[in-house]
């Protein structure tokens, strides 16, 4: 399961002074090294400041989500990306990112909802294929879950987890001469625990 975080360029419009400008860059430059030095929660203290003076700074919400959820706080986490989406519906790590947050709290179904909104808006990242594959194991429907690793592993053909887990699949499903071919070429990929999966499985 995997969340997406990237540091974007502010560039505030209709910014009152210029010292003003200067005090939210700032903020969000200090929160910003904060959490590149694993100090979370002071980075949630900057993006804050920023937030209490920008209300609608969607990099300040989105980086401030990211930290609650390094810091497990998963359903602060999912309130700040929910206002990131507010603000700019169009953010398809936004929606990923919450999903990543629902599936830790186990609410798989509203998980797979955001997923499928962030492949709508970037139909090309095959991290948001995955997460939502994983949401559809955890519900039993491995079959939806096949055909998103399948998706997946065709946008990224080298990724040894996406064969080993649509074999997994494919096993609960008793298709497991497939599933086989899914595992060794995972292993191939140099996924060392397909190697015990081979084992019990492969005959």
């Amino acid at each position: 399961m995997k969340s997406s975080f990237s540091i974007l360029l502010i560039f505030f419009l209709l910014i009152p002074s210029l010292g003003y400008c200067q005090t939210t860059n700032e903020y969000l430059k200090i929160g910003n090294r904060k959490f590149e030095n694993h100090d979370f929660s002071g980075a949630i203290i900057e993006y804050s400041k920023v937030i209490a003076q920008q209300p609608n700074s969607e990099e300040a919400y989105f980086n401030r989500a990211y930290s609650k959820a390094r810091l497990e706080n998963y359903s602060g986490a999912i309130l700040d990306y929910t206002k990131v989406i507010q603000i700019n519906p169009r953010i398809a790590d936004a929606y990923n990112n919450r999903g990543t947050a629902k599936m830790d709290l186990r609410e798989f179904n509203s998980a797979i909802i955001d997923f499928t909104k962030a492949i709508e808006i970037n139909p090309i990242d095959a991290s948001y294929y995955t997460n939502r594959a994983g949401s559809k194991g955890v519900l039993k429907d491995f079959k939806g879950g096949i055909e998103d690793y399948t998706k997946a592993i065709d946008i990224n053909p080298g990724d040894a987890d996406s064969y080993y887990n649509r074999g997994s699949f494919k096993i609960e499903l008793q298709q497991n001469e497939s599933a086989c071919l899914d595992l060794k070429k995972s292993l191939e990929l140099g996924n060392a625990n397909a190697a015990a999966t081979i084992e019990t499985w492969c005959h």
